[in-house]
């Protein structure tokens, strides 16, 4: 999935076409703007049928002068990056499911989103579309392909975009390797050939172990049996 970071004041973010436009409600949203979202979230927070707090969401379809196919308002309560989370991982958690290729996310309702509050809302996005694929024979295919993050300031949120980015590719790293299935390790005693990933064998006595081994302080480390294809450069450097 691809991010991009752009600038989206409200008034502008009408005419931005997308499958899915989800704007960010704190409950300080300042009244007043005379563009379409503004009065829909404005009218929708007095009639009650919208909470600002966290998580709290009331979706639109087609909805006059707005360009985008639905139309989500999320409430953000203070807008703190944990809510920020909470409300984009609600959302998104539905979006996902259906026809949406395209989703802008705007934080325009926000007076100059801070970097962690961007960096929340990317992170978030990434982990509630993430779907493990590398070993299932059989996977329904994600169609969201691009999120968009719209805000009123770019200089100032740049640096949590940013590092957002490297927080989302270490993330689906780290979780690619912990859903892989795990290999299969077998323990041998010292001298029998080691034919696992990475067998261990008690080793008393002697100075050597069988060759293309090493000792350790609790046994023999045999060499690697066919197949073995090395952990992540992180994850060796640990052991």
């Amino acid at each position: 999935m691809d991010f991009e970071l752009k600038l989206l004041p409200l008034a502008r973010i009408c005419s931005e076409k997308c499958d899915a436009l989800l704007v960010l409600i704190p409950q300080d949203l300042s009244a007043g703007g005379d563009d379409p979202l503004s009065a829909l979230a404005a009218l929708a927070l007095k009639a009650g049928d919208l909470e600002a707090k966290p998580g709290k969401l009331l979706s639109a379809y087609r909805t006059p002068g707005i360009a985008a196919t639905r139309v989500v308002l999320a409430g953000v309560g203070d807008a703190s990056p944990r809510n920020v989370r909470t409300a984009v991982n609600a959302a998104m958690a539905n979006l996902k499911n259906g026809n949406t290729q395209r989703v802008v996310v705007s934080l325009a309702a926000m007076n100059n989103a801070q970097p962690e509050i961007v960096r929340a809302a990317v992170v978030a996005c990434s982990e509630a579309a993430y779907v493990y694929s590398t070993t299932k024979s059989k996977v329904s295919p994600v169609k969201l392909q691009r999120v968009v993050i719209g805000v009123n300031e770019l200089s100032v949120a740049r640096p949590g975009f940013d590092k957002a980015l490297a927080l989302v590719k270490g993330i689906e790293f780290a979780k690619e390797w912990a859903n892989r299935p795990r290999q299969p390790c077998d323990t041998h005693p010292a001298g029998g050939g080691g034919q696992g990933t990475g067998e261990i064998a008690q080793h008393q006595g002697g100075s050597s172990g069988p060759q293309g081994s090493r000792q350790t302080g609790h046994g023999v480390l045999h060499g690697r049996g066919p197949g073995y294809v090395g952990a992540p450069a992180f994850y060796r450097a640990a052991l």
